[in-house]
């Protein structure tokens, strides 16, 4: 606030002063703001922790020097939803074998997007019973259900146990579920 009223008092009492600066001097200027306003820390904590929201960034701030800002946003936000899917289309999974059990224990969602995921992972576990631990998963909608219960598909004619803690609205239904068949 304070600078924008210093601005506007020099554009009215200097404009006439304004007027001798040469265009290249008032463009260099503006590059030198906008290059002060870069938070290079920033991108280089980015590039280190995640490279797919680097290379979204990079890539909306790319679309915008080339194209218009608002197909600019657009592309931001499709790459951005891209890798959001494609991160919660493979939910982080731990495998382990207790007794004659194997264990899944998933965390993340299962969703229609994840489905083929999890059955790839059911149909890899070679114990006759599968315990799916699903204290961890956030959601659950019927596909995702379906995959885990389904005994042909899944577990090739092998039970599937739940071990429910429920977390919110995923964790009922699969209570209700119980044993799949």
């Amino acid at each position: 606030m304070f600078s924008a009223l210093w601005v506007a008092l020099f554009a009215v009492a200097g404009a006439s002063l304004i007027a001798h600066i040469p265009i290249p001097a008032m463009a260099g200027s503006i590059l030198l703001i906008c290059w002060g306003l870069v938070d290079h820390r920033a991108i280089r904590a980015l590039y280190r922790v995640s490279r797919p929201e680097f290379l979204v960034m990079l890539l909306t701030c790319v679309a915008t020097l080339l194209l218009e800002l608002q197909t600019a946003i657009y592309a931001g936000v499709l790459a951005s939803l891209f890798f959001y899917l494609k991160r919660t289309s493979q939910p982080r999974v731990q495998q382990s074998r207790e007794g004659e059990a194997d264990v899944l224990r998933v965390f993340g969602s299962i969703f229609f997007g994840a489905s083929h995921y999890l059955q790839v992972r059911l149909q890899r576990c070679q114990a006759p019973v599968v315990v799916i631990d699903a204290r961890q998963i956030n959601f659950i909608d019927y596909s995702g259900w379906r995959c885990c219960t389904r005994r042909r598909g899944g577990c090739a004619g092998r039970g599937v146990s739940w071990c429910c803690g429920g977390r919110g609205a995923g964790g009922g239904g699969v209570a209700e579920a119980g044993r799949g068949g």
